[in-house]
């Protein structure tokens, strides 16, 4: 039989009863019956509470009631750290420690450093429910009630704080155009006061010492770090290096903390590095003036020909002409409509032109012309066909240009400076069919000959990214540039009296070569001869001695004449090469910048285009256009070393083809391109660090070092032109140049 408390305290009440009307008037005796602690046991055991509170104090439902529990199944405090979590278990038994099923707990939370996941739960067939607590970043208390009906609430309190130990985990990537082989980071750790920001470290020459260093051989790559001091900030500064180990690329993230028992990821994007455009560039340009040039040009350029091309006919043009200036004799070249248009005296191209017309020139010439034949013999027959050299010579030429270029505070400018340091023209009189080599005259604008090259030009230009794709190869680091427009000076006189008196003169047969004008024509007339002829053709009636007295004269003074005529050419009216905008073109024109070996330096000039036309100062409406327009391309100008110790680590000093394109070699720090030293035996070009194997005169080929004179080698002795380069590549016919190299 089962009671509740309530039966039994009626049934102790019955039994009271009951004894005292057995025991009418012994009230004194209830205590005997009733112990004094007023507790009894009853029904097999159970023991009773006979106090004397009245029935509204008793707790209502089963027995059981009275002892049911919630305990909390662990130890409290519980030390959590940040971002931690644990699942809190708590227990409802009853009084004889029996789990209670299917129960509702309720759960409540004090403080702001972390949180659970649920307010409410149901106990489980074993009478535990759980809930989850999950840690902050902030340090400090907090606690977790849990409550059940009719059980004391149980509190467990829970310590927050950070754990001393974090870890770090560093990842870099690579946003840069220019693919990125390695990366090195460099890791600050420590307080916000110790650890350098990311903009003082892109300021900084150097980078200091860092904390931790990470290698990366392949982006996107990461890296681990364990242990590190939780609360502590971080930098990560990392530097991107291309396939050839140049540094292309870097990115840094700041103001980053530790956190503790846990990773705290830090992502660093490498960012390309600005390109380099300052420094100077060596360009080759090709100028190509057209078959007509401005006056007055194009006339004493036809006349220096016309005397080379037709020398005995020019002196006895020049003695007639003295002749028809003594008096009475005024005929031999006097000329009428319809040769001349008017009555006048025949220019020289107009009497060579008409030979019919002035028989006496005619047969005269053609004796001083026998005679000059069997007298120079190839010599003369050679200079007859310059002509049409010369004319090329002058109209069709190269110009060595510096091109300085500084980053302005206005980007994406830049100024430039256009310097002329030299002339290349073509000339193959006495030169092996084919030897190009031997044709391409340099004339450096320097020295004696500084005067002549024209006042440097100063510019703007705006310079943008332009890659390109085709054709092959693609070229992903070019840039165009776009001057302003500009006017270029050009001393075009002084161009021709340089091509005259250092190439054409000098470079004539020995027997008639000379340094001027002058002295190739005393080098080839022969008055006494003119006179023999003259006289022969006039049927003698003038004097051989008579003739003979004015060539001399005459042909002194009109070979003066055209000396002066060409040096007034180099004067200060010259005309400018300047843009067409009624074309719609600029004489800025443009070129392209090429950072080819991605080092983000750009060391070719490419494609380089100006639209130009003459004009006379002063008189902008006469004007004639330039039929082609000036093209060129070139180079960074070398550094000019003359051994590897001039260059800085990974680059070595090499000899390179000139870049005015003629057998010439100059020498310049270039990449490393095999992994041999100089000096060292070889089979390939590719096995250098200077990328030349050469065969020095031994029959062993060896690697290029570079040395000069009596300059120290690592191996062997300095060694005069014993390395030979070929320059056929450049140009076909070049043929191949020499250089000092070290040799075992």
């Amino acid at each position: 039989m089962s009671y509740t408390m309530r039966h039994l305290r009626y049934l102790a009440v019955a039994l009271l009863a009951t004894s005292t009307a057995a025991c009418s008037g012994c009230e004194d005796d209830l205590v005997p019956i009733i112990s004094e602690d007023a507790s009894a046991r009853l029904d097999g055991g159970v023991r009773l509470d006979l106090g004397i509170e009245s029935d509204a104090g008793l707790p209502s439902g089963d027995a059981g009631d009275q002892t049911r529990s919630l305990s909390f199944d662990g130890t409290s405090p519980v030390t959590l750290y940040y971002r931690a979590t644990r699942d809190l278990r708590f227990l409802l038994r009853n009084g004889e420690g029996a789990a209670i099923p299917g129960e509702q707990i309720q759960f409540g939370l004090v403080g702001a450093t972390g949180a659970i996941n649920t307010m409410t739960a149901v106990t489980d067939t074993q009478g535990a429910v759980i809930v989850r607590f999950t840690a902050g970043t902030t340090a400090g208390a907090a606690s977790v009630t849990a409550s059940a009906e009719r059980a004391t609430p149980v509190t467990v309190l829970i310590n927050v704080q950070e754990d001393p130990a974090a870890g770090l985990i560093v990842d870099v990537r690579s946003n840069a155009r220019l693919p990125v082989a390695t990366a090195d980071a460099r890791i600050y750790i420590g307080t916000a006061a110790q650890v350098p920001s990311c903009a003082t470290l892109r300021a900084a020459p150097t980078l200091p010492t860092a904390t931790l260093s990470a290698n990366y051989t392949s982006l996107p790559g990461s890296r681990t770090f364990n242990n590190q001091p939780s609360g502590q900030r971080v930098t990560v500064f990392a530097l991107g290096a291309g396939p050839n180990g140049v540094t292309i690329a870097r990115g840094c993230t700041d103001g980053v903390t530790l956190v503790g028992a846990t990773n705290t990821r830090v992502v660093v994007d490498l960012d390309q590095d600005p390109t380099d455009f300052d420094g100077n560039y060596d360009v080759l340009l090709q100028f190509d003036l057209g078959t007509a040039l401005p006056s007055p040009y194009d006339t004493t350029v036809n006349l220096v020909t016309d005397i080379l091309s037709n020398p005995a006919g020019w002196a006895v043009y020049q003695t007639l002409a003295a002749i028809d200036n003594q008096s009475g004799f005024t005929s031999f070249l006097n000329c009428t409509v319809p040769i001349c248009g008017s009555t006048r005296r025949a220019t020289f191209r107009e009497v060579s032109a008409n030979p019919g017309t002035f028989n006496v020139w005619n047969a005269a010439t053609g004796l001083v012309d026998n005679f000059l034949n069997q007298l120079l013999g190839q010599a003369y027959v050679t200079v007859r066909t310059v002509g049409g050299d010369i004319d090329q010579l002058i109209r069709r030429f190269e110009v060595g240009a510096d091109y300085a270029l500084t980053t302005t505070t206005s980007a994406p400018r830049v100024a430039v400076e256009e310097n002329w340091k030299a002339l290349v023209f073509t000339w193959s009189l006495s030169c092996p069919q084919g030897d190009t080599g031997c044709a391409r005259r340099p004339i450096e604008l320097s020295g004696a000959n500084a005067h002549l090259a024209p006042a440097a030009a100063l510019f703007g230009a705006s310079i943008t990214h332009a890659p390109r794709t085709t054709p092959a190869p693609a070229e992903s680091e070019r840039f165009k540039i776009v001057p302003d427009d500009h006017p270029i000076n050009i001393r075009y006189g002084a161009i021709i009296i340089l091509a005259l008196n250092e190439i054409v003169f000098p470079n004539l047969p020995s027997s008639i070569a000379g340094n001027n004008l002058s002295q190739v024509v005393a080098n080839i007339v022969n008055c006494p001869n003119v006179g023999t002829s003259i006289a022969n053709a006039t049927s003698g009636l003038l004097s051989a001695a008579f003739v003979e007295g004015l060539c001399t004269a005459a042909v002194s003074a009109a070979a003066t004449y055209v000396e002066n005529q060409i040096l007034a050419l180099d004067s200060q009216n010259n005309p400018g090469l300047i843009g067409r905008p009624e074309d719609g073109v600029t004489g800025g024109g443009e070129f392209y910048l090429l950072d080819a070996d991605h080092d983000l330096r750009t060391e070719l000039v490419r494609e380089l285009t100006m639209y130009a036309q003459w004009t006379t100062p002063g008189n902008p409406t006469q004007s004639q256009d330039i039929t082609a327009p000036i093209t060129g391309a070139g180079r960074r100008t070398v550094e000019n070393c003359t051994t590897d110790t001039d260059c800085e680590a990974g680059l070595v000093c090499t000899p390179v083809p000139h870049y005015l394109k003629v057998r010439a070699l100059e020498l310049d720090c270039r990449y490393e391109v095999g992994n041999t030293a100089g000096g060292v035996g070889c089979a390939l070009d590719a096995d250098c660090a200077s990328g030349i194997c050469f065969d020095p005169g031994s029959g062993m080929r060896i690697c290029y070092e570079a040395c000069e004179g009596s300059g120290a080698c690592s191996i062997g002795t300095c060694t005069e032109d014993a390395a030979s380069v070929s320059l056929n590549a450049v140009l076909a016919g070049l043929g191949t140049a020499t250089a000092d190299a070290c040799v075992p």
